[in-house]
C-alpha cells in the first residue's frame, strides 16, 4: 500500500510539473488531470512496478496526447521512482529475513531447553 501511494504522488507530482509547463493560451485554468487522464494514470499505477523502459510505457499509454512529447521524461520519472521503491523492498526483505532467521534460532534454543537433561 505504501508503494502504490508513493507511486501515485509521484505520478501525480510529475503530470502537475509537466502540464504546468504547458505553453498554450489558458493551460494555467484547465485543471492538470486532463494532462493524464484518470483512466490512463490508473493504468500506469496498476502497472507501475513492471515499468522498466519506454516501450513498456508505450503499450499501456498507446492512446496518451502526449507520448511522443513526455514519455521519455515520465518514463525516466518512473524508473527513478521503481529505482527507490526497489531498495526499499530490498531492505525490508533483508531485514525479514534477519528477523525470521532470529525467530527459528530462539525456537531451537527453546526446544533444546526443553529437553530432558
Amino acid at each position: 500500500v505504501a508503494a502504490t501511494e508513493t507511486a501515485r504522488a509521484a505520478l501525480d507530482v510529475f503530470c502537475r510539473w509537466q502540464w504546468s509547463m504547458k505553453l498554450f493560451p489558458g493551460a494555467g485554468h484547465i485543471p492538470y488531470s486532463l494532462y493524464l487522464p484518470y483512466n490512463l494514470r490508473n493504468d500506469i499505477l496498476r502497472e507501475y512496478h513492471k515499468i522498466r523502459d519506454r516501450e513498456e510505457l508505450a503499450r499501456i499509454l498507446i492512446d496518451w496526447e502526449y507520448l511522443d512529447a513526455d514519455g521519455n521524461a515520465l518514463c525516466d520519472h518512473i524508473r527513478y521512482v521503481n529505482s527507490q521503491l526497489d531498495q526499499v523492498r530490498a531492505q525490508l526483505n533483508c531485514e525479514r529475513a534477519v528477523a525470521a532467521a532470529e525467530t527459528r534460532a530462539r525456537k531451537k534454543r527453546g526446544a533444546r531447553e526443553m529437553l530432558p537433561a
